[in-house]
Formats: structure tokens, sequence, C-alpha cells
């Protein structure tokens, strides 16, 4: 039963582009280690002092920061592109559950959970902008269900070790969750750079260039230059032969 499910789900994401999986990963690791969300509440009432309604207040303020998160997230993506976007959200949101688990007072532990909670969500549209812009249109469907698998099966792992960790010490929360947005910044190192191989030489980019200039001319234009270079035409006496041989290059 277990290798049916797993052939099953081998066939459904077998032939996705490697940046897809990397993707994936990153998301995984990162969700692997929500922790600090599903237990601010209690965090606030044992060990902070606030009642539930003072509690309540505070961690609704994570919300107001995950809708400018949310917004900045597209804008950085926009920008800068979808994988620094998400670097940055990973490696500022570590630094801001640091920061919040080390702070006291009412004011500071609401700024810092509004700055920590823009920082985290902004990693949101980042990745969902770079499974469109990495995944081709006839896998883009598949590239999305794997994502949602790996943020799926990361969050059951995160609260359920934030609930043993939690009873030595709600601190391990904070340092765990940002060990592991870290550790999912750090999982870009594993993405593979292009190759010398596949990309495209300048000779045949100047080929490519050279062959949509001309092909796109006039055939007055063509006889003009002929009549002045007369060389010129040898390439095109062959029905398509300079042109034919230009789209060729422009294949290397």
């Amino acid at each position: 039963m277990i290798q049916r499910v797993f052939r099953l789900y081998r066939s459904a994401f077998t032939g996705l582009p490697r940046d897809i999986w990397v993707i994936a990963l990153v998301s995984f690791v990162n969700r692997s280690g929500t922790m600090v969300l599903p237990f601010l509440a209690l965090y606030l009432t044992l060990m902070k002092g606030f009642t539930a309604s003072e509690a309540g207040r505070l961690v609704g303020l994570y919300g107001i920061g995950a809708i400018f998160g949310a917004y900045a997230g597209g804008r950085l993506s926009d920008r800068f592109g979808a994988i620094r976007a998400q670097q940055a959200s990973l490696v500022l949101g570590g630094i801001g559950y640091i920061v919040l688990g080390s702070v006291d007072g009412t004011w500071r532990l609401a700024v810092s959970i509004l700055l920590a909670s823009a920082m985290v969500e902004s990693f949101r549209p980042a990745v969902m902008s770079a499974i469109v812009e990495r995944s081709p249109t006839e896998v883009k469907a598949r590239a999305f269900a794997l994502l949602r698998l790996a943020l799926n099966l990361g969050f059951a792992i995160g609260p359920a070790v934030g609930g043993v960790l939690a009873t030595f010490g709600y601190r391990w929360l904070f340092l765990v969750d940002a060990a592991t947005s870290w550790a999912a910044a750090a999982t870009w190192s594993c993405r593979r750079q292009p190759s010398a191989t596949t990309t495209r030489p300048p000779a045949a980019a100047a080929c490519t260039v050279l062959a949509a200039t001309y092909c796109s001319e006039s055939p007055r234009v063509r006889r003009s230059r002929r009549a002045i270079r007369p060389e010129a035409a040898v390439g095109s006496r062959a029905p398509g032969g300079t042109c034919r041989f230009l789209r060729s290059s422009s294949s290397w």
C-alpha cells in the first residue's frame, strides 16, 4: 500500500524542473519550523503575564503585519527577483523571531510582532512568483501541487515539534524557528547555476539579430543592396538561403 502511494506521487511529480524541487524544499524547511505563531498566545499569557484579551490583541497584530508583508514581498519580487526576495524574507524573519523572543513590555512586543510578521509573511508572494517564473506552462499545475504538498508536510511537523520544545522552555521555539528560516535561505545554494553549454554564445545571438534584420527587409531594399554589392546576393540565390542559414545558426 505504501509503495503504491509512493509510486503514485512519484509519477505525479516526475519531470518537474530542478528549481521547482528546490523551491519546494525551501518551503518545506521553512514551514517545518513554524513554531512561534501556534504558541504565541500561550507564550504571552504564561510567560509574559498578559490576559487572554491582551494576548489576543497582540496576536492580532501579526495579521496586520502579514498584510503589509504580502504587499512588500510582491513588490520586492518584481524589483529584485523572487529568489532574492525569499532569501531576504527568510534571513530577516529569523532575526525578527530572535528579537521577538528577547523583548519585554507591551509596546516592544507589539512592534516586534508587527515587524516580524511583515518580514516572515513576505515569503509567501515571493515563493508563488518563483513557481510561476520557473515552471513551464504544461507543468505549472503540478508545480503548485508539489509546493502545497511541501507546505502541508512542513506544517504537520512544525507545531508538533514546537509542543515538545515548549516543555523545555518557550525560548527554544524562537531559536529553532529562526534556525529553520536561515536553513531554508541557505538551501538555495543547492540550486545549480546554468552551465556554459546551455548559454547562447555571442556569435549565435549576433546571427539571430542579423537573421531578423535581413529577413524583415523588403524586396526593394534587398535589390538596392545587391546593386551596390553584388556579392551580397550570393546567400539569397537559393530559396531561403541566407535566412535559412541564419535561422539554423540561431539555434546553436
